[in-house]
């Protein structure tokens, strides 16, 4: 998707912040553009191509993602019928883009996971077995297409069913969840602190599958970025740990088929290597 004169994000923009320039950022994906307007400010303006998740991120800045204890994009303005949204720019670098190295990078993970914490806390529901029974569906789900489309063995499939048959069990707390919080989505500034992007997986979910992406992917290599968070955050409890372990084959299934469906082999490799890794 590329700019042109009636581009439907451009036209939100110029009504709110009148003439914009345009920032080419191979980063970014190609439904989202960066602009500033005349004094210098930036704001991204990002067209989804799904209704529902269009509604879904506009639920997020409405009720949910003010109560995360960082810096987030402010909504702007919105359009409906372009399924368009404006969002200001939130200050700092991206994290992906410090090296692991970096000296500031335990401080980014403390902050995240106390952010993730005032999230959490702002949005807790008690624990029910509903939610996990609803989950073990949906692994369910994924299960059967990654091994439809000849991504897993049957032995693998089966230990998937195993895996949601331990979800279906289990009483999990519900929160507003981020449900894609990583680096990526996160941007550090040494003066203003952390920030935290992208809200278009937001709603009410478990509440520790907000960790499992980090769990699994981020922590493994990293332990002392895993302590840095928990300082934050909160240790898990043995049983919280467990299911952790147990949203892993949620994860690898996830990241199969998704890797499958869309040509991302990276996002394939990484769902297969942490099967087996589980496994």
């Amino acid at each position: 998707m590329t700019a042109s004169l009636t581009d439907p994000r451009l036209e939100l923009a110029r009504i709110v912040a009148g003439e914009v320039t345009v920032h080419p950022d191979p980063r970014l994906p190609e439904r989202i553009l960066h602009l500033t307007d005349a004094q210098g400010r930036g704001f991204y303006a990002k067209q989804h191509q799904q209704p529902a998740r269009f509604a879904q991120e506009l639920r997020a800045y409405a009720n949910w993602s003010h109560h995360l204890g960082a810096k987030v994009p402010a909504l702007k303005a919105h359009h409906e019928a372009s399924l368009t949204l404006l969002l200001s720019e939130v200050p700092g670098t991206p994290v992906t883009a410090l090296p692991l190295d970096h000296p500031d990078q335990p401080r980014i993970y403390e902050a995240a996971g106390a952010a993730l914490r005032a999230l959490h806390a702002a949005t807790l529901t008690p624990p029910a077995s509903e939610l996990g029974r609803q989950l073990a569906l949906r692994l369910t789900g994924w299960a059967d297409r990654a091994h439809q489309a000849g991504l897993t063995s049957a032995a693998a499939r089966a230990f998937l069913h195993a895996a949601a048959a331990d979800l279906a069990e289990a009483e999990l707390e519900a929160a507003a969840c981020h449900l894609d919080y990583q680096p990526r989505n996160w941007c550090w500034s040494p003066d203003t602190g952390l920030a935290v992007v992208d809200f278009e997986h937001m709603r009410p979910d478990a509440r520790l599958r907000d960790l499992a992406r980090l769990h699994h992917r981020h922590w493994p290599t990293a332990p002392h970025l895993r302590d840095a968070f928990h300082r934050g955050y909160g240790t898990p409890t043995t049983a919280e740990s467990a299911i952790l372990h147990t949203f892993g084959a949620y994860e690898a299934a996830t990241a199969l088929v998704r890797g499958h469906e869309t040509g991302d082999q990276t996002l394939h490799d990484y769902g297969t290597n942490l099967l087996e890794r589980l496994m």
